[in-house]
């Protein structure tokens, strides 16, 4: 790999990270500055960094559908049988774009008018895409996510209680992508 190429990948994991700052003191500066040293990076490296972006989980799906009104309807009505809240994260149906996405005047420039998915650990309901939580899916399919956990047992517990009232729930794992995505 190239110094160029790995001050590159270097800036944009630091640029990701505010919790993180990299410093010229952990960088090999003579290998960064000297523009003909070669830096020897194995694959399995590389892996490793891509990875610390990714994230296992479990998914619990309430119900899937291609048709986004019956979703919402039935998400409103698990919202009140099981006393869930629902969090859109300010995403709506946006029928001419035919997309779950963020208002055209979102704060957020890059994900304005476009799909943003949940990500991250929560017990919330929402209408999700399931292809970012399954890489099979149909592009177009929509779920009730019922949760997303880390702990298996935390997600079997929240799938019991859904399938007293839904027996089309289903859980599964993934590996989500919790990287910087500007």
């Amino acid at each position: 790999m190239r110094p160029a190429l790995l001050l590159l990948l270097l800036i944009l994991l630091s640029a990701c990270n505010k919790s993180k700052s990299v410093h010229n003191d952990d960088l090999n500066a003579q290998a960064i500055n000297d523009s003909s040293a070669s830096i020897i990076v194995s694959e399995s490296a590389i892996d490793s960094l891509a990875n610390l972006d990714y994230t296992s989980y479990w998914i619990v799906i309430a119900d899937t559908s291609l048709l986004y009104d019956p979703l919402l309807k039935k998400m409103g009505e698990l919202s009140l049988k099981l006393n869930s809240p629902i969090d859109s994260m300010g995403r709506f149906y946006n029928r001419k774009k035919d997309l779950v996405a963020l208002p055209d005047t979102d704060d957020d420039e890059l994900y304005a008018g476009e799909y943003f998915p949940r990500r991250y650990e929560s017990d919330y309901l929402s209408i999700e895409y399931l292809n970012w939580y399954n890489e099979l899916s149909n592009e177009k399919m929509l779920v009730i996510m019922a949760g997303i956990f880390v702990n298996e047992s935390t997600a079997d517990t929240a799938l019991n209680k859904l399938k007293l009232i839904n027996t089309q729930a289903l859980k599964f794992k993934s590996k989500l992508y919790t990287g910087c995505m500007h």
